[in-house]
């Protein structure tokens, strides 16, 4: 609630959320509800069914199929704006739509959609509707793959054969395509076409056709293929009979043999360069060695001869690149060595040398990589690379002994990225590496002697990462680090003794990170931390207790995803809707439900500013104290004067007040996490209609807050929970 700064539980609903300008739409199976992040939502008037949606200007277009039919609504995200456009000619086909998760699909102005037998086209420009037959065979499904060129859509559709068929919203321009009984492969697509293979043949759609163009056959399967920039579409051709390789380039000017067949068993995949492609290549002269394509044959040349000769050079991609730069690992008869190459045989370089043939990237960052790799003597260690022999190099600094050198990335914080490194004397510790030095360094030797703190990264943005690690004293507990052996501290002891917190769903959010931990007293809750011991703190006892509000399995709530609700820890349980910090929990009253809170600094007080009491006997005063971002601190007073006519009689808060002439006090020794109670007053026989003037004061190490509240004598009791 922007206005009381709290913890909302918005109404139960287990939906997705589709954003439409400031409001969230809550899709599940209708009814379907509209809230702006606030407490306050709107149910609109869709009636039952499964609902798919797609936008177009300004508005939601959800399409609700309902017993033995269907219906398209659009919302501008109010009731009023809520509108049934018709019911469409769609019978539904419970079978087809198991299979197809996505029935609905949007082509420019109009939405399709089709059930195995019947094709329903709506034009949301001009709310016209049509429909008629258009099946593709027994046990043939909607969509595989769909792909929208210009205005036609294409869908590859999955059963018996697969099947591409077309259509552009028109009975006229829909139709299928290709049927085969084996996977038909997409190869790329232009402006004007999409470009697939059946087995070896090559073909392509034809805007204004509804039939396919033949480009011709490349006498095999294809095993490997990349479209470049420059729209070719490299096919890498494998003969399993003749045991041979094929290179083969396809654009609109039609299909061209870039290199004969040569005598090859396997084909590996592509090293991409952006603009080219590398790949091996065997030639009876040179043997098996590094060449280069642009998907022309001018372009496609052999890059170095690393083995001089017929004898093969055994070359494996190392899939990333560096400034433009694919490294590679390559093996002859007289070693092993790390290589690099831009694509032009001046840029092909060796790197260094090495004992093995593999190595493992640990991290990138500021034009260098990273890696772990044995050197020629077969020692294990930390290297980096900025794709230039003089810049690889060893990390000297590190002493791994007789261990494997294993090393983690584990993030990245202004220049210096940061590692978790095994050492024999300090097991796995926290090291930092500054970008451009030739030596790393340790943080800090958390667990001290060999047993190693294994530091696992929750977090980091500059300038500063959040990491859990286990000192072997308190268990596995919350750290921060600056990149510096001084700015490496822990956030606190937040579960006091040997067991840890259990950390977990750590995201950084308008600079302070939200997380879930269990304190041993509550469970495991949402905390927040500002990066110092102090600004470390639960935000919420969302279920009271020492039950966990936030429990395995988690779940989260994304508003930029229709996957709402995931059943999978690995993802992020907090994110950002506006000016709201949503996550998921369990308030044990409502199951796991969508909670929010505003990123308002300040704590803040909420109580109803207005009431109705009768007009003689008990009045009840609510009140509830929401802590905000802003730990509080210290003692927290509560102060309630009333108006002179009242008589204070008892209240539920969890201390005893003072009472000093009108004025109660309630002094909480620990800051009270979105504490609420009600004061209950006597009032004197009176007319009705009769006001009484009572204030609410709280001071607080983060100011003080203050509330009038006006209570009116009345035939009955109407308290009303508005918050302030």
């Amino acid at each position: 609630n922007p206005a009381a700064r709290s913890i909302t539980t918005l109404r139960a609903t287990g939906s997705e959320p589709y954003r439409l300008g400031s409001r969230t739409i809550l899709l599940p199976t209708p009814p379907i509800v509209v809230t702006d992040g606030e407490t306050q939502t709107v149910t609109l008037p869709i009636s039952a069914g499964r609902a798919y949606a797609t936008a177009y200007n300004d508005a939601l277009y959800i399409f609700v199929e309902e017993g033995a039919g269907s219906h398209l609504w659009r919302t501008d995200g109010t009731v009023v704006g809520t509108t049934d456009l018709g019911a469409s000619a769609l019978p539904v086909n419970t079978e087809a739509y198991a299979m197809s998760p996505e029935p609905f699909q949007q082509l420019g102005s109009k939405v399709l959609v089709w059930n195995h037998e019947t094709l329903w086209v709506h034009d949301l420009a001009t709310n016209t509707s049509s429909a008629w037959a258009f099946s593709l065979g027994s046990g043939t499904f909607l969509m595989g793959q769909t792909f929208v060129i210009g205005d036609v859509l294409y869908s590859i559709s999955i059963g018996a054969n697969q099947v591409l068929w077309r259509s552009d919203g028109t009975p006229g321009g829909t139709a299928t395509l290709l049927s085969a009984p084996s996977v038909i492969k997409v190869l790329g697509q232009d402006a004007q076409s999409l470009y697939v293979a059946v087995g070896g043949s090559v073909q392509r759609t034809d805007p204004a056709s509804t039939s396919m163009q033949q480009l011709g056959d490349v006498a095999g399967m294809i095993e490997q293929h990349q479209q470049l920039p420059n729209g070719r579409m490299v096919l890498m051709v494998h003969s399993a009979g003749a045991n041979t390789n094929a290179l083969w380039a396809v654009d609109s000017s039609g299909l061209q043999q870039l290199l004969a067949p040569t005598s090859m068993a396997f084909t590996m995949p592509f090293g991409n360069l952006g603009t080219t492609l590398l790949f091996k290549w065997d030639e009876s002269s040179y043997g098996n060695e590094l060449w280069v394509t642009d998907g022309t044959v001018a372009g496609t040349q052999r890059l170095t001869d690393i083995n001089p000769g017929a004898a093969d050079t055994w070359i494996d991609f190392v899939f990333f690149s560096l400034l433009n730069k694919q490294l590679f690992v390559a093996s002859t008869a007289s070693g092993n060595a790390l290589w690099a190459s831009d694509g032009t045989p001046a840029g092909t370089v060796k790197l260094a040398d090495m004992f093995s043939v593999s190595i493992n990237v640990v991290a990138q960052h500021m034009g260098q990589l990273y890696f772990t790799m044995n050197d020629t003597a077969g020692v294990a260690g930390l290297w980096v690379t900025d794709g230039t022999t003089a810049g690889t190099h060893h990390l000297s600094a590190v002493d791994y002994g007789a261990l494997s050198g294993n090393a983690t990335f584990l993030g990245i914080v202004g220049s210096a990225v940061l590692f978790s490194i095994e050492t024999e004397t300090h097991g796995h510790e926290l090291w930092s590496a500054q970008a451009g030095a030739a030596t790393i360094s340790q943080l800090g030797d958390i667990y001290p002697g060999p047993a190693g703190s294994a530091p696992e990264l929750l977090a980091s943005a500059a300038p500063r990462a959040f990491f859990s690690a286990d000192d072997g004293t308190h268990g596995r507990e919350l750290y921060v680090t600056d990149g510096t052996p001084a700015g490496t501290v822990a956030l606190g002891d937040l579960n006091p003794g040997p067991r840890g917190s259990a950390v977990t769903f750590a995201t950084l959010l308008d600079d302070q990170l939200f997380f879930a931990a269990d304190d041993g007293t509550h469970g495991l809750e949402p905390w927040i931390s500002d990066g110092t011991p102090a600004g470390t703190s639960m935000l919420a006892d969302v279920a009271p207790g020492v039950v966990s509000s936030i429990d395995e399995p988690a779940r989260r709530f994304d508003s930029d995803s229709a996957a709402a609700f995931t059943p999978e820890a690995s993802f992020q349980l907090f994110t950002l809707v506006g000016g709201y910090v949503t996550f998921t929990a369990n308030d044990l009253v409502h199951g796991f439900e969508p909670h929010a809170i505003a990123l308002d600094q300040a704590p803040s007080i909420s109580a109803p500013d207005h009431g109705f009491a009768p007009s003689s006997g008990l009045a009840r005063l609510p009140i509830a104290l929401h802590a905000g971002l802003t730990p509080i601190s210290g003692t927290v007073t509560v102060m309630l004067t009333l108006d002179p006519a009242l008589t204070y009689v008892d209240d539920t808060a969890s201390v005893t007040p003072t009472l000093n002439g009108t004025t109660l006090t309630w002094v909480f020794a620990t800051p009270p996490l979105d504490q609420r109670w009600q004061a209950r007053v006597q009032l004197p026989a009176a007319p009705l209609g009769t006001a009484y003037t009572l204030q609410w004061r709280v001071a607080t190490s983060a100011g003080t807050l203050t509330q009038d509240v006006t209570l009116t004598s009345a035939a009955q009791v109407f308290l009303p929970s508005v918050r302030r």
